[in-house]
């Protein structure tokens, strides 16, 4: 495969256009690609809320129903605890592969028993530590 040079790479053919065209006050489709490219994603949850939620553009309306939705729809692993050992030394417990809604019913786990568990390990490090 030949190697193309950046300028002629896709992406940075739509970074341009859409901060030229967008920049000016082109659609609001171009506008959007603009604030991510120049902002992002926070700029572009901004401009959609004030343009098609607090005004009435459905354009920017789907805009941030995109937005919002991707953002509800991506799952991280989220940090539980993090508790300082010594100095220097951390220990952080988080979970490898997020549970769906439906596992975390059905097993009974709650973010309140995932805290309590994880400082419950803590503190047995702790005691742990002391004692070697």
């Amino acid at each position: 495969m030949a190697l193309v040079p950046r300028a002629l790479k896709p992406k940075t053919i739509v970074r341009r256009t859409a901060i030229r065209r967008g920049g000016k006050g082109g659609p609001a489709v171009w506008r959007a690609l603009a604030a991510y490219y120049v902002g992002g994603l926070k700029m572009v949850r901004t401009q959609s809320l004030l343009r098609g939620v607090l005004g009435s553009n459905r354009t920017w309306k789907a805009i941030f129903a995109g937005v919002v939705l991707r953002g509800q729809l991506s799952r991280a692993p989220e940090p539980i605890a993090k508790e300082r050992l010594r100095t220097g030394q951390f220990l952080t417990v988080r979970v490898d592969k997020p549970l769906s809604r439906k596992q975390q019913k059905r097993s009974g786990i709650t973010r309140k028993v995932l805290e309590r568990q994880a400082l419950a390990d803590v503190a047995a490090a702790k005691v742990a530590d002391t004692r070697s």
